[in-house]
């Protein structure tokens, strides 16, 4: 029977040593390259972008930056395709959007979820293979931050839900499977819980038609949930990150999980292969890892959950930042 394999990996954010002591012979990705060759596509959130011309986008308080050297890692991993509706997209503004782009271009690597100019009505990338058509849609939510206003030059996705499902209906009949892949959860980053509001807008688009939801932006791994047969990734985590200097949370943000979906006609399967960032190396902990899942019909404990994070959790984490910074532990 004919087969489509795609692997979907999580937050990869080429910084610091990654990005200015590039040294392509390192082998930081041997391991999970070796593991990413019996899949057609790889496709990754790319949260990292190379400076321009333009001043640092004046909307935002943390930036992402990467080298042109640092994205020939990509290709060592083996990714093909990557996302860019995401809160660092706009890091450097157009002229650093573009200077990305050209050097993915010069690599062969394909790119959706923003583009220099409106390419069409339809947010969607379609890719095929053995006569099977995978729809991929990629949005960002305005509470992760990304730094759009009115005097944005770049077209980026972002996370509407009725736009969201304009785009399902439009795809639903010249494809075989929707995948949307979502930049969120503002309000509950580096939390190990998807926030309610996620679980219900979840829940919304796969009745409307999507068969399979990948989450990034927590930068840790979060629980599944399986919903109408279908599966709910609210957050794989960080694939790669240099944490240099960056002790607290660190250990939460080690984490990751690719998600290796193999797609027939009517159905699919997936593995999940969980991987570790230390120091700059990316290793596999497990090829066949278990994610708990999660019952978001339980909304008190969910609940409770997004209160502690959201009221104590995140000023924890601010002081304890400062505490870093002041003392540098």
């Amino acid at each position: 029977m004919d087969r489509i394999k795609i692997a979907f990996l999580g937050d990869v954010i080429l910084n610091k040593r990654y990005a200015h002591n590039f040294e392509s012979e390192k082998g930081y990705f041997n391991s999970l390259a070796i593991s990413l060759t019996e899949y057609d596509f790889v496709i990754a959130n790319l949260e990292s972008m190379i400076p321009g011309d333009d001043i640092l986008n004046p909307l935002k308080k943390k930036s992402l930056e990467t080298s042109g050297d640092a994205l020939d890692y990509l290709k060592q991993i083996g990714i093909n395709i990557v996302t860019l509706a995401n809160n660092h997209v706009y890091d450097f503004q157009k002229s650093g959007f573009l200077k990305t782009t050209e050097k993915l271009k010069l690599l062969n690597i394909n790119w959706f979820g923003a583009q220099a100019n409106k390419q069409s009505s339809i947010n969607g990338y379609v890719i095929e293979k053995n006569n099977i058509r995978i729809g991929l849609l990629n949005y960002v939510d305005l509470d992760t931050n990304p730094g759009l206003d009115s005097s944005c030059e770049i077209d980026v996705n972002i996370l509407e839900p009725h736009k969201v499902i304009q785009d399902i209906n439009a795809l639903r009949d010249s494809v075989d499977h929707i995948v949307l892949l979502l930049h969120w959860g503002g309000l509950v980053e580096y939390s190990m819980t998807p926030h309610l509001e996620q679980t219900k807008l979840a829940k919304k688009f796969i009745n409307a038609g999507v068969d399979l939801i990948i989450g990034h932006h927590s930068h840790t791994v979060q629980p599944m949930e399986i919903y109408a047969d279908k599966e709910i990734y609210y957050s794989i985590g960080n694939l790669c990150m240099d944490l240099q200097n960056l002790n607290y949370r660190k250990k939460r943000m080690m984490h990751g999980i690719v998600i290796g979906v193999e797609f027939s006609k009517k159905n699919y399967s997936t593995k999940k292969i969980s991987t570790i960032n230390e120091g700059l190396n990316v290793a596999i902990v497990s090829n066949n890892s278990r994610l708990p899942i999660i019952n978001t019909d339980n909304i008190l404990v969910i609940k409770i959950k997004n209160f502690f994070h959201c009221n104590f959790e995140r000023e924890i984490n601010r002081l304890t930042h400062n505490f870093y910074k002041l003392f540098r532990v």
